[in-house]
């Protein structure tokens, strides 16, 4: 007899293979309900195109079943998520860092007080309040920046500040940096009315100008050298000057290294004798002194004498105090003298003692009235040249 049915009973288990399984041969109505669980479906077996539109139903996908992975990029559309309520209208959706997401609203508009093109804005002291400063702009186009104001009695100060006590790099500074084919280079101006004064370092110069109302005053040069254009180096305060510090040291004890004097100048010689007076007649007397050394020039003539003249005759009015070495004899610099109409032939050098001249003959005995020939008008004629060295400074 023909084998017509094949029962349940007769299959053995795991008999029924997928290959033995014709496509298309196990129908929908041929599965009862819930046959078909998540264990026997193959992983990726069930495709977009084995579900028929709407089969899947909300109550056949389990909880938290659609995970994120599972859904495409751009696949929810603004129509899938939740619309708004009265208690959310006009709120926006923050994350939370990992809580579940919540509805805010959005935060009250900043008030800027006195907004106005290219001021700078500060913060006050009021929550969501900004000030628009009016002395403090900053124009974008023509990049310039400007504080200014109209204070009486006030100083308007820029402040740069480091407050950091500690370390050796906890300095502060204003950097000011131009181009390097601007021609005027970067610059520094202090204004006061009409008149200005501006720091500069020209293009490919290397130095350091001062300008006064568009005209080189002084000049800091690359190589360090200073140039004074057009004045003078005034030191106001005595006992300084210029300093050689560093140059070379000679002698036998610590040098004095500062140049702190020089002054040119006139003075008026005249004659001094112990009896009666040579009356003077015609006079000059220059002299300049650089630090402690002291040249003097002069020349002196008589115009007679008052009373019984006699002694020894010297020339006072030098304008500073020479130095006297600690010697026997006479001492105290030295200086050439020159006779002319009514002196002698004999005279021969001079030295200065405090700030008189004494003069010696060539036998090396001292002027005297005698030795005059002529003391009348434009007589005793003598001129002079010495160099000493001054206790003033």
């Amino acid at each position: 007899m023909a084998l017509t049915k094949v029962t349940t009973a007769g299959i053995t288990d795991d008999a029924v293979t997928l290959a033995k399984v014709a496509d298309n041969s196990v129908s929908q109505g041929a599965l009862v309900s819930d046959a078909v669980t998540s264990v026997k479906i193959l992983d990726s077996a069930v495709i977009e195109s084995k579900l028929a539109n709407n089969a899947v139903a909300t109550a056949k996908v389990a909880d938290n079943a659609i995970t994120t992975t599972k859904i495409a990029d751009e696949n929810i559309t603004l129509a899938k998520l939740e619309h708004g309520t009265s208690s959310n209208d006009g709120k926006f959706l923050r994350a939370n860092n990992g809580a579940d997401p919540s509805f805010e609203s959005i935060p009250a508009g900043i008030t800027i007080n006195g907004q106005s093109d290219n001021r700078v804005i500060t913060a006050t002291g009021t929550t969501d309040t900004l000030q628009s400063e009016p002395h403090f702009t900053h124009n974008s186009t023509d990049c310039d920046t400007t504080i200014s104001g109209h204070e009486s009695n006030k100083v308007i100060d820029l402040i740069v500040k480091n407050t950091q006590n500690v370390g050796n790099a906890a300095g502060a500074r204003i950097t000011i940096e131009s181009g390097s084919s601007a021609n005027t280079g970067p610059q520094f101006g202090l204004i006061c009315g009409s008149d200005n004064w501006y720091f500069q370092t020209p293009k490919n110069a290397g130095n350091l100008d001062v300008n006064d109302n568009g005209a080189l005053a002084f000049r800091f040069q690359a190589d360090g050298s200073f140039n004074i254009i057009d004045g003078n180096l005034d030191i106001n305060t005595s006992g300084h000057g210029i300093n050689f510090g560093s140059t070379t040291n000679y002698g036998t004890s610590t040098p004095a290294e500062l140049l702190d004097d020089y002054e040119e100048g006139q003075f008026e010689p005249a004659f001094s004798t112990p009896n009666g007076q040579i009356l003077r007649y015609t006079y000059r007397g220059e002299y300049c002194k650089i630090g402690r050394v002291v040249h003097c020039m002069w020349s002196i003539s008589s115009n007679g004498t008052s009373g019984t003249t006699s002694g020894i005759v010297s020339i006072t009015g030098f304008p500073f105090s020479g130095e006297v070495p600690s010697a026997n004899g006479p001492r105290g610099g030295g200086g050439v003298i020159y006779g002319g109409y009514g002196s002698p032939s004999t005279l021969s050098r001079s030295f200065i003692q405090g700030t008189t001249l004494s003069i010696l003959l060539n036998d090396g005995s001292y002027l005297e009235v005698s030795d005059a020939t002529n003391t009348g008008g434009n007589g005793f004629q003598m001129s002079g040249m010495i160099t000493y060295l001054t206790t003033q400074i």
